[in-house]
């Protein structure tokens, strides 16, 4: 068998059922409706598919996935100054005594330290 009769024989799947669909399902998820109400909207329009194959496609096709949006795992710092250090130092309270012994009895009810 040679290429041509092959790919004659085995054509590859052109896209998703829900392809048809892309913009307002995706509007519809971003929206906040659940995916079986998702679903539903899709076999009111002669679409049916099941919530995995849904969620996968969501999941390929979504902004809010974290694999489609780079932007979504940058976090953008800024330099902190020595006034704003201080600020941070001195809002870190102790533990009260009350506290202390609440760990000390229960460090002794589970017979190991909990805090150093």
């Amino acid at each position: 068998m040679d290429i041509k009769e092959f790919k004659e024989k085995y054509k590859p799947k052109k896209s998703s059922c829900i392809d048809a669909f892309k913009d307002k399902v995706l509007e519809l998820y971003y929206d906040g409706y659940a995916q079986d109400k998702i679903i539903k909207f899709l076999e009111e329009n002669g679409t049916y598919t099941t919530q995995q194959n849904l969620s996968r496609w969501l999941r390929t096709n979504s902004k809010l996935s974290p694999k489609n949006n780079i932007e979504n795992k940058k976090v953008e710092t800024k330099p902190i100054n020595d006034e704003e250090k201080e600020k941070v130092k001195s809002s870190k309270k102790e533990p009260t005594d009350e506290a202390r012994k609440a760990v000390k009895d229960l460090s002794a009810f589970f017979k190991k330290p909990i805090v150093n």
